[in-house]
């Protein structure tokens, strides 16, 4: 996405015209941007989301309260929004390894439909919970919506975005936002291009080492296993700092979702360096639940 021209033009554009409008009107207009630039990329995903996003803002009213229907509504609500996760994510190599490629191309993943969903589950439960106030449609849709989060997070909490929103421009904040986003294409571009040239050991690719295996020496083999990591490290966390400055931009405090996990000294302190946003709606909507209701942790662990 970020390597596209229109995506700048579009955030540019987007950044001058939010903060020309009034207050009441930035989050409207950030979310038809958002959802106007999406739409280019898949519009009947996008188109698909935001009628599923309107359905659930007009059952929400109902989950607020210590109610048989609000639980009900709770609970049916994080089903179907698991089940169509489950569905998108695992059915495309299912059927590919039934039928070929041929039938799993008419299965169509909608465009994020990952953290589309880990967003709706979290506001869904906090809402029931009544951590949360109802957000109105415009603040609600826009959080939905956020274009430069969309398709690879962060995946960002409805209470925290609140709490990190500025409504006044500052010269803090351009420089914030425009440092965040050099560093992440610095990394996606450069970096992880000197990575490529200086790692290539005369193995291009994956598929070409799996091609010569035989061949290929046991050093060669961990080199190429490194290498693919610090590309996947290097694309992931550069774009969630572009995303992250992105958001900046709008005066918006995006949550981190990296922390240097490449120095972490041990397992368990690596997977709390990499993906934090995910390991932490992991502990919140899985792991705790399952501990509270399980009274077991190697359970929740394993849930």
């Amino acid at each position: 996405m970020i390597q596209s021209l229109l995506f700048w033009e579009v955030l540019f554009g987007a950044v001058v015209g939010y903060w020309l409008l009034p207050p009441r009107l930035r989050d409207g207009f950030l979310f038809f941007v958002s959802a106007g630039y999406l739409a280019t990329l898949a519009p009947w995903s996008v188109a698909g989301l935001i009628g599923l996003t309107a359905l659930f803002k007009l059952l929400s009213p109902r989950l607020v309260g210590e109610t048989r229907t609000a639980e009900r509504i709770l609970v049916v609500s994080v089903l179907a929004v698991s089940a169509s996760l489950a569905f998108f994510k695992f059915a495309p190599p299912i059927l590919t390894a039934l039928h070929g490629s041929r039938v799993e191309s008419m299965v169509l993943v909608p465009l994020g439909i990952s953290y589309y969903s880990f967003k709706l589950i979290h506001y869904a439960v906090e809402v029931a919970r009544e951590n949360i106030e109802p957000a109105p449609w415009d603040t609600f849709l826009a959080y939905m919506f956020l274009f430069p989060t969309f398709t690879a997070g962060p995946i960002e909490r409805y209470d925290h975005l609140l709490a990190h929103r500025e409504s006044r421009l500052s010269r803090d904040m351009v420089v914030e936002g425009g440092t965040r986003i050099v560093i992440g294409l610095i990394k996606t571009g450069f970096v992880s291009e000197l990575v490529r040239q200086v790692m290539s050991l005369g193995i291009p690719n994956n598929a070409f080492l799996l091609d010569h295996l035989a061949t290929t020496s046991t050093p060669q083999v961990w080199l190429v296993i490194l290498r693919t990591y610090l590309l996947v490290y290097l694309g992931f966390s550069g774009y969630t700092d572009v995303a992250i400055g992105a958001s900046r931009l709008f005066g918006i405090g995006i949550m981190e979702n990296f922390n240097f996990p490449i120095f972490a000294r041990s397992i368990s302190e690596y997977w709390s360096r990499w993906h934090m946003s995910l390991s932490r709606w992991c502990q919140a909507y899985v792991y705790m639940p399952t501990l509270a209701r399980a009274r077991s942790p190697y359970l929740a662990l394993n849930a």
